[in-house]
């Protein structure tokens, strides 16, 4: 077995790095101790900014982050991280009426929702490489796609960090990573139950309390809760949540805090499949197929899941320069699916032949990540050096029914009979083990006040097993590099390198069964970013090629699997949020992606654009706070977002090649009349039909028209 290496000029390359990081931290400690000693004598001037009260994980007023953890685990301005990087706060997430994580995201650059309208699941492309999921929470591992829809409602804000970031995070595509942060006790008392009502049936009741446990305020507690029944837009589908997220805080002294996290939440849904090509994307010559037809069986299909986990956030502090900042969490998982495809007949094109899928998912997992922060500074230089380890167990086992048989159906008169033959299936057990370690180093050199220097190292080990297989060992060195020049008006260009890694299941189906290596990524990235002074704007560009190697290629001849397929994006993102007047608030955002097959063993396939992924996509959203209406505040929202032609997979017919490009509208409006709020949110707002992806001779049905209406009270 061979492990996973990096290139004797990379690991050149980071040992420079860090090297060089070390060398101009001991010039500039020689600078300070050469200073003359009268400089002890000037004056202490403090000076005070609202960016300087905003926590890197906390709540934010309004629209616009400066602070991040995610792009370096440690509390540093947006401006400095030399990595493209979007927050999405609580604020932005209401106001945009997103009701899942990718949707939150949908007026951000570089990402694209392929899930479309499917409340089963949730899958995404990041910069041209599809992720089933992989989200982190609270800057841990939280699980993949099936069953791992989060509650936007349970969030203060997404965060979003694009490109290769195993450095910082292990095993992942080489899209980026999104990681979401929990709701936690606040330092104020927050009260709020807001109820909801909209179309399809949808009934929802949210609770959000914080509030001190003791005279001292020590000790703070939060409860987020979420109970909702709706229908969708589909027929005979659910789309029922329960979710209960209660937090407790406690902080001793001002050295050491403790924040326990847990949540449960259950859904009771309806996994749902696509539609036929002939009839949605293509003609039928009986007609156009109806968006909302269910083509499953309505009391036997299911996409049931439960989740539940519980924590905690330990942070540390021995000195002013030395900081041990500890996670932990358990969770576990149970998902239930039941779903059928189908094959429609190419002559009649209205009778579909279907076969089902029974299987039940269940995973449990336990993460932790543990690192020491140790800062030093001088007149020259402000020094942060994070050294730490992460840790994942996972056990999970699926029990699964494959190919039953499901009566035939007439597309255009569906007639269900709730028959589902299991005497012909395959049935199958398995179960996998999977446990990895990380060891990580990284270094953030601010010079002089304008030049940053960032660099980091990393080894993981990575062990797996599933059933009937032997054990999967992995191991892989990677790393990242990066440099930023903040100059005094607030703009700041940046470059760096980073690297990622994600294991590969199985072998290469030769007789030696040899064991498939993991895909590697390398992603070098150019940006600028700009945030006027005293200004609550930011304005980012950023322009990257990516490439992911060790792809998996089948041998039409030989059947043997070989990696030497090769996958290359490169493109261009731009992002701002701003005020051009007191009143306005404008989030607008680009992305052009040129994602390709660039070596294959399918001669076919070479410079072939990667599929389901829109080469350009646009949004903008404008509010403007009308103010005072009889004895309330109004304001009012539009958004507008532009999702481009895609290029289609597997397709029979050449018509269906391509799936068309789409332009929404979503619009906001609100009135705030102390201590009630009554909001409109609307999504799709002319109700366009369109599909979010096609593949497979189906297409998958986009987010339909959505429209609710909620009455908050505060107190």
């Amino acid at each position: 077995m061979q492990n996973l290496r990096v290139q004797p000029h990379r690991l050149g390359l980071y040992i420079s790095c860090i090297m060089a990081n070390a060398g101009l931290l001991s010039a500039a400690q020689a600078s300070d101790y050469a200073a003359p000693s009268s400089n002890d004598a000037l004056p202490t001037i403090t000076v005070t900014a609202s960016s300087d009260m905003e926590k890197g994980d906390g709540p934010v007023d309004g629209y616009v982050a400066k602070r991040s953890t995610t792009g370096t685990k440690t509390d540093t301005p947006i401006l400095e991280t030399p990595q493209s990087l979007t927050v999405v706060t609580q604020d932005q997430i209401q106001s945009t009426g997103a009701r899942t994580v990718v949707e939150a995201l949908g007026y951000s650059a570089g990402l694209f929702n392929k899930s479309g309208f499917n409340p089963a699941n949730e899958t995404f492309t990041i910069r041209g490489f599809t992720q089933y999921g992989g989200m982190l929470r609270d800057g841990l591992y939280d699980g993949g796609a099936w069953g791992n829809r989060q509650e936007s409602y349970g969030l203060e804000r997404v965060e979003f960090l694009k490109g290769a970031a195993s450095v910082l995070y292990g095993k992942l595509s080489p899209g980026g990573a999104i990681n979401t942060i929990s709701k936690r006790p606040t330092d104020e008392p927050l009260h709020e139950v807001k109820l909801e009502l909209g179309n399809d049936n949808h009934r929802q009741l949210n609770l959000d309390v914080s509030d001190a446990l003791n005279s001292d305020g020590t000790l703070n507690y939060r409860l987020t809760a979420v109970a909702r029944q709706s229908d969708t837009p589909v027929d005979y589908t659910a789309n029922d949540r329960y979710y209960l997220a209660p937090a407790i805080s406690w902080t001793p002294n001002d050295r050491t805090s403790l924040t326990l996290l847990g949540n449960y939440q259950e859904n009771k849904l309806t996994f749902v499949n696509g539609l036929p090509v002939e009839g949605t994307l293509l003609p039928n010559k009986n007609g156009q197929l109806r968006p909302g037809t269910f083509l499953g069986e309505p009391d036997w299909s299911t996409g049931d899941d439960e989740k539940g986990s519980i924590g905690y956030l330990l942070e540390h502090r021995f000195s002013d320069q030395l900081k041990l900042e500890h996670k932990l969490r358990y969770s576990y998982s149970k998902v239930h699916w039941r779903y059928s495809s189908i094959n429609l007949d190419a002559s009649d094109q209205r009778t579909a032949t279907r076969s089902g899928y029974d299987r039940f998912d269940k995973v449990h997992r336990l993460v932790a990540d543990t690192f020491l922060e140790w800062k030093t500074s001088g007149a020259r230089f402000e020094n942060t050096l994070i050294t730490g380890v992460d840790w994942l167990r996972e056990n999970g086992s699926m029990p699964a029914n494959w190919d039953l048989t499901l009566t035939p159906i007439d597309i255009f008169n569906p007639q269900y009979s709730g028959l589902i033959d299991y005497s012909n299936s395959l049935a199958d057990y398995s179960t996998d083990q999977t446990k990895t370690l990380g060891v990580y180093a990284q270094n953030q050199l601010k010079l002089d006040d304008h030049w940053v220097f960032l660099t980091g190292l990393r080894q993981d080990w990575v062990d797996s097993k599933a059933t009937g297989s032997a054990d999967d060992k992995d191991d892989a060195l990677t790393g990242r590099a990066g440099l930023v020049y903040l100059l005094d008006n607030g703009i700041a260009p940046y470059l760096s390198f980073s690297q990622s890694f994600q294991p590969v299941s199985g072998d290469d189906g030769s007789p030696a069964h040899r064991k498939l290596e993991p895909t590697e990524g390398e992603q070098y990235e150019a940006g600028l970013r700009y945030q006027p002074l005293g200004s609550n704007s930011l304005y980012s560009v950023a322009l990257y090629q990516l490439t992911q190697t060790n792809v998996s290629n089948t041998d039409p001849v030989t059947q043997i699997v070989r990696q030497i397929g090769e996958v290359r994006s490169r493109g261009a993102e731009l992002e701002a949020k701003f005020s051009p007047l007191p009143d306005i608030n404008l989030i607008a955002a680009y992305s052009y992606i040129d994602a390709k097959t660039t070596q294959s063993l399918i001669a076919a396939e070479v410079n072939q654009r990667t599929a389901n992924v829109p080469r350009q996509q646009a949004s903008l959203w404008a509010d403007y706070h009308v103010g005072q209406l009889g004895s309330g505040q109004l304001k009012l929202g539009l958004g507008v977002r532009y999702i481009g032609e895609q290029s289609n997979a597997s397709m029979t017919d050449a018509r269906a090649k391509s799936t068309p490009d789409v332009t929404l509208l979503d619009a906001l409006i609100n009135y705030d009349l102390q201590p009630f709020n009554l909001s409109l949110n609307m999504v799709n707002l002319t109700g366009k039909t369109y599909y979010s992806q096609c593949s497979y001779n189906t297409c998958q049905l986009g987010s339909s028209r959505t429209v609710i209406g909620a009455l908050a009270y505060r107190w």
